[in-house]
């Protein structure tokens, strides 16, 4: 399948990652981005996705997995 992407979204940098899982089966994947670093850091959530259940985010985790594998590999080619 190849699939057009139409509407971009802007790049963001993201300093640090959380994962909010909730009684209801839903899982947050929040990023980062630090505002202040130090003994009191502030941050700001600059992108956030809504998973439907634990079984969405395993299968993240699987692409993500797949992803690294597959440029590991191709770096192996070169």
């Amino acid at each position: 399948m190849e699939l057009t992407i139409k509407n971009r979204a802007a790049t963001v940098s993201v300093d640090s990652t959380a994962i909010v899982t909730k009684k209801n089966g839903t899982a947050d994947l929040l990023f980062i981005q630090f505002t202040r670093e130090g003994e009191a850091p502030e941050g700001d959530v600059v992108a956030a996705v809504r998973l439907n259940s634990i079984a969405e985010l395993e299968d993240l985790k699987k692409t993500i997995e797949e992803s690294i594998k597959k440029h590991k590999n191709a770096e192996r080619e070169m």
